[in-house]
């Protein structure tokens, strides 16, 4: 088949069948690219965290993609963000534009502006939370074609074209010794994925010379926080004390809870844990389950509401899952004709609470060569702190104050005496 111009049709070979790939399988869908999605679960809508949060411009481009009204009945829009500091300092944030109040307090800025109150009449969108398996099988479910998409296809080799025909197709190996060949590559299959490996190899031995700033990148991903997720059963005695409508921040020193309450009175949770110090990737220990139950016992007396302690919340969970929290920003996104997106470029999961979803949604629609600055410039607004950010971005992107621990730890000083004008919240 050849397009208009006369040109030979674009293939684009997606690897993971995360949120990210499932969206820009979407993309191409309705860009009329064909494409081939490799995942290497055999269940796509393998359940790997409990709940993510879409802010607008996430649920816009999801309605634009078409499954957007897909999540009406499972999706639960927040109409708060209630945080308690250290000293029982509580402060609801029920208004857009708190940037000024929302900073002192050590709210991350993307919290801070981003609540529901006035956004279907500025921007018709919520802030809403969704389990991450209702999202997915939402994004799969809505392909044209799901014939498309490969489950329990790992792929372990990506062949760059030869010196012959540099031009030539890529080709993809899997671990069953299936190949796939396409024009483009693209990593959507996270921290630990294969394209971005075969992308600094390809950087590595470019005719244009070493890149500067790839040995950097090699050792950019840092992890100071590890996360233990659940999401309890019906529990109702639990519901009547977090009733849901707000999101539920409580910070502790060096642990911080985040809370979701859903109106079938399940409750996903995450318990953000401050490591012992800070780990480079890929040299990041795992936790046993005997780390885990450890850690669960030692938090399990720490409040997240007066009623309710993290024990009664742990306690009433069948599944938890610990993962690291791998923060950082690659200088090197593409290399020849494969690029990385989503968590295989940058993770901001920590310092942009409620994020880790979001940009995943709006750093698809641009492949390479022009795709960092593209991306870089469109999301400006967001906040987020890598760790070794390019000197040309760094107007782009701002640091963030941490919610872990004391706020005095983040050079911020001490909560206001009285409620600033601007901020539109309640402190008690």
């Amino acid at each position: 088949m050849a397009c208009e111009n006369n040109q030979p049709s674009l293939r684009v070979v997606i690897i993971g069948g995360s949120i990210t790939g499932l969206t820009l399988a979407h993309c191409l869908d309705k860009a009329g690219i064909d494409y081939v999605l490799l995942e290497k679960h055999q269940d796509i809508l393998a359940s790997l965290g409990a709940s993510v949060a879409l802010q607008p411009p996430g649920c816009r481009i999801l309605d634009q993609l078409g499954v957007f009204d897909r999540l009406k009945q499972c999706r639960h829009d927040l109409d708060k963000y209630q945080l308690a500091l250290p000293g029982d300092f509580k402060f609801d944030i029920t208004a857009p534009g708190f940037y000024t109040a929302g900073y002192l307090l050590g709210i991350p800025l993307c919290l801070s502006n981003l609540t529901n109150t006035g956004h279907w009449s500025r921007m018709g969108y919520p802030v809403t939370a969704i389990t991450r398996r209702n999202l997915l099988h939402a994004l799969y479910t809505s392909l044209e074609d799901l014939s498309k998409v490969k489950t329990g296809t790992r792929v372990i080799k990506i062949d760059p074209s030869s010196s012959l025909d540099p031009h030539g197709p890529l080709k993809v190996t899997t671990e069953f010794g299936e190949q796939y060949t396409g024009d483009v590559v693209v990593g959507a299959d996270g921290t630990h994925g294969v394209v971005r490996d075969a992308m600094w190899r390809t950087a590595e031995t470019s005719t244009r010379g070493p890149n500067p700033g790839l040995e950097q990148d090699k050792r950019s991903m840092q992890v100071d926080y590890y996360a233990i997720v659940g999401m309890t059963g019906s529990a109702e005695e639990v519901a009547q004390a977090l009733p849901p409508g707000p999101l539920y921040l409580r910070s502790h020193p060096h642990c911080l809870f985040m809370v979701i309450p859903y109106p079938d009175t399940t409750i996903t949770w995450f318990a953000i844990i401050k490591t012992d110090r800070t780990y480079i990737h890929p040299d990041v220990p795992s936790w046993s389950q005997e780390d885990v139950a450890a850690k669960l016992e030692q938090l399990g007396d720490y409040t997240i509401r007066p009623q309710v302690t993290f024990r009664d919340l742990w306690q009433r969970t069948s599944s938890i899952t610990s993962t690291a929290c791998h923060e950082g920003l690659l200088q090197t996104w593409s290399a020849g004709r494969m690029t990385c997106i989503g968590d295989a470029a940058f993770k901001c999961i920590v310092r942009v609470l409620c994020a880790a979803a979001e940009p995943t949604l709006r750093d698809l629609h641009v492949l390479p060569p022009g795709f960092p600055v593209a991306v870089a410039r469109n999301f400006g607004w967001l906040a987020y702190a890598p760790l070794h950010q390019p000197p040309h971005r760094a107007p782009l992107v701002l640091p963030q104050p941490t919610l872990h621990g004391d706020r005095r730890d983040a050079g911020l000083p001490a909560a206001p005496a009285a409620r600033p004008k601007c901020c539109g919240g309640t402190g008690t």
